[in-house]
């Protein structure tokens, strides 16, 4: 049979465990990334770019938060201020804004 404390302290130890891991993933960086890109919500690289996050073991909501933007005139501007992680561009039209933008936040 087992002794009464050693299954107290065993049932214990398991809510101390189950405790950390939960703080722990509370308190895990939500990793912040913009995609500027000419398509529309629905085309397939939307798909292939959450596939191929996820394969690297970001997942939108769980540890990465992705803001998608179309290429428009002002986005320049507005970039530095969305304060992202990471911007991603695709295509010659969003890759302008991104990279004047890039080149005012170097120091």
């Amino acid at each position: 049979m087992v002794d009464r404390r050693v299954f107290i302290g065993a049932i214990a130890g398991g809510f101390a465990v189950a405790t950390a891991a939960a703080v722990a993933q509370k308190t895990a960086k939500m990793f912040r990334i913009v995609v500027i890109d000419p398509f529309p919500a629905s085309d397939p690289v939307h798909v292939q770019i959450r596939r191929i996050l996820g394969d690297l073991g970001y997942f939108e909501g769980k540890n990465i938060a992705i803001e998608w933007r179309k290429t428009e005139p002002a986005l320049a501007a507005e970039l530095p201020r969305l304060n992202a992680d990471a911007i991603m561009a695709i295509g010659d039209l969003a890759i302008k804004p991104a990279h004047s933008t890039w080149l005012r936040c170097m120091p």
